[in-house]
């Protein structure tokens, strides 16, 4: 703590920080964010949890940086609301790799030839190579292929 923070402390303006472990520090986190999304909640219960239980970091470096941000994101919140005195941050690279989305050329042959009917199978082919997700191809209110091939609502 620097003298700032100290003499701060000593005036009653600032409050004594606490120093919860990180067991009840993530109960406390996790009860007070009411306002995340269904989905934000399990996963960061899910990560704290896995950490408290003394559980290793995943090994591929893009997990293994989401779980630190998480687990930092605890900490930082900690710190924040006066829970703790000094947070225990990970470190961790910010880098991380590269998902690859791309289909081997067998794998196109295959969903090429295998996916029926043949409308859907030029929906799909569509997709491939416009790259169109899901929302834009359902956007359009009627889609003609040049050549005539396929016409669909």
């Amino acid at each position: 703590m620097n003298e700032k923070a100290i003499i701060l402390e000593l005036m009653g303006i600032r409050a004594k920080r606490g120093k919860l472990p990180f067991t009840k520090l993530s109960k406390h986190f996790l009860k007070d964010n009411k306002h995340w999304s269904k989905s934000t909640y399990p996963l960061n219960e899910s990560i704290l949890r896995l950490h408290i239980a003394g559980k290793p970091l995943p090994a591929n470096p893009t997990s293994r940086s989401v779980y630190v941000r998480h687990i930092n994101q605890c900490w930082r919140w900690g710190l924040k609301h006066n829970l703790v005195d000094k947070p225990e941050l990970l470190s961790c690279s910010k880098i991380s790799e590269a998902r690859h989305r791309t289909y081997t050329p067998s794998e196109l042959e295959k969903m090429f030839t295998i996916i029926q009917p043949i409308d859907f199978n030029r929906i799909i082919r569509l997709a491939y190579y416009t790259c169109a997700r899901n929302g834009e191809i359902r956007s359009y209110h009627q889609i003609t292929y040049w050549s005539g091939l396929c016409s669909f609502w």
